[in-house]
């Protein structure tokens, strides 16, 4: 009688050792399958650097969230210009981050990521015929809206070596989306036209904190009534009865007030009478002299260098800490003309400590303050404010006179340890009543104590996972199949 060969023990055996190994083969394909598909639509990657370098803030992720419009980022290089740029000049560890940060943002939100290439297609520069754009440029759009951004945009540069120290990528492509994805955006305008003091840092400052700003001659132009702020930095020359009209008129707002104008004094200015006047109205007046430091446990780089007291003041409360110090550079002297007079009041916001005096503004190159001045205390800004009843709601317009344009230099904003920028991006979204207050992320820079791969490490790790060990798998398999069938 013939034995039934489906009965046979070793077909038995043999047969559960072929499903099993088919089996195993099968789940390792689709693993590998599955994985890749995670790769592409997953933040799968994780961030060994100690300072998270290639991760976005929770700040960011959580706007992203709830973002309800679609963005894109287009970045005008392809992908491996780009990385090509860090490596030409010595910065490839930030182009690199700045390549992983784009991904983050398309796998967080509805944002999408474009790499245009303008070698092979030229004309995609004249895209934002506005816009001066380079290699390396990026700009992120909503609709109609867009804000552009330069690689100096992107990343912070050491003024005395000119190269590459931090990342600003995560801060400046964030608050660029909150810009574009909001429809009325806070409107800045900077007054020209009279000599004014560059002050691109604060401005730039602002425009990264999702600000929109503008420029309007304040002799032949209109201050745009739209605007939440309006700036003057340290003229050269007096303004005119009709300009300081178009200030008064703006601050008014036709009774209806909420309006903020900064206005910026300086050492070098000569006497502004006009301005002067119209400031006491708001109980402000501007000393001579600049303010210097006697205290040399206080003096930071030199004695005009002056650490300014803020804590308790009306918008130390919004601050992340008030342990960081701000700081002062060459200031005139803010005065309090009053604290309170019928509808309007003032207050010191930020001042020296009282071992501060004055050097007068003749003052030689050599001077030195003497071992008997007299020292005090001086107040680098002050806020005056007018508040009324509008259908019983109070609406203040506001005046803060600052001290000196090199408070808000760039070199001094960022300085991460220093609470200049925040402090000033906290005050603004205040007083601008700026709901979308935008976020201020900590500069991310690259050290000796992060922990990365290379990219010959990263293909080798990805040629052993995706190729060597299912091979091996399968190769195992194989020989346990051949091995038990010849039992």
């Amino acid at each position: 009688m013939k034995k039934n060969i489906f009965n046979n023990r070793r077909f038995k055996h043999g047969s559960l050792a072929t499903i099993m190994t088919i089996g195993l083969i099968v789940l390792v394909v689709l693993v590998n399958i599955v994985a890749s598909m995670l790769a592409d639509r997953l933040p799968v990657n994780i961030d060994l650097t100690d300072n998270q370098m290639y991760e976005l803030s929770q700040d960011s992720i959580d706007y992203l969230d709830q973002m309800d419009e679609p963005v894109t980022i287009e970045i005008f290089a392809s992908e491996d210009d780009f990385i090509s740029i860090g490596t030409a000049y010595g910065f490839e560890e930030f182009t690199k981050q700045a390549e992983e940060l784009f991904k983050k943002y398309s796998l967080y939100g509805d944002v999408t990521v474009e790499y245009l290439d303008p070698y092979t297609n030229p004309d995609i520069m004249s895209k934002y015929p506005k816009e001066s754009l380079g290699l390396g440029s990026v700009v992120v759009s909503c609709g109609d809206r867009y804000r552009a951004l330069s690689l100096l945009d992107l990343f912070n540069v050491d003024s005395q070596t000119g190269t590459i120290v931090s990342s600003k990528v995560e801060n400046a492509v964030t608050n660029a989306i909150m810009l574009v994805t909001d429809a009325n955006p806070t409107t800045v305008t900077v007054l020209t036209g009279v000599n004014t003091t560059d002050v691109s840092g604060l401005t730039d400052l602002l425009k990264s904190n999702g600000y929109l700003v503008e420029e309007t001659d304040i002799l032949t132009g209109q201050i745009n009534q739209d605007s939440a702020l309006v700036i003057l930095a340290a003229p050269m020359v007096d303004l005119p009865a009709e300009s300081l009209s178009k200030l008064d008129a703006y601050l008014d707002n036709d009774g209806n007030f909420g309006k903020t104008l900064y206005y910026f004094a300086d050492p070098t200015q000569p006497e502004l009478p006009n301005i002067e006047e119209f400031l006491s109205e708001w109980g402000i007046g501007i000393g001579s002299g600049t303010v210097v430091e006697t205290d040399e446990n206080r003096i930071f780089y030199n004695s005009s260098f002056v650490m300014q007291d803020y804590t308790g003041t009306s918008f130390a409360e919004g601050l992340g800490t008030t342990e960081n110090a701000i700081l002062a550079v060459q200031y005139r002297p803010i005065e309090q003309l009053f604290t309170e007079s019928s509808n309007r009041t003032t207050e010191a916001l930020m001042y020296s400590f009282d071992t501060t005096t004055l050097m007068p503004t003749d003052a030689g190159s050599d001077w030195q303050p003497s071992s008997d001045a007299e020292t005090q205390s001086y107040n680098s800004l002050v806020l005056g404010q007018r508040t009324v009843l509008v259908d019983n709601v109070q609406k203040t317009s506001s005046v803060a006179v600052f001290g000196s344009t090199l408070l808000v230099d760039p070199s001094i904003l960022s300085m991460t340890a220093l609470n200049n920028a925040e402090y000033l991006v906290n005050m603004s979204n205040v007083l601008c009543d700026k709901e979308d207050s935008g976020v201020i992320i900590t500069e991310k820079t690259s050290g000796n104590q992060t922990l990365g791969i290379s990219d010959s490490q990263k293909n080798v790790i990805n040629m052993v996972f995706q190729y060597l060990l299912p091979v091996a798998i399968i190769i195992a398999g194989i020989v346990v199949w051949i091995r038990r069938r010849n039992r």
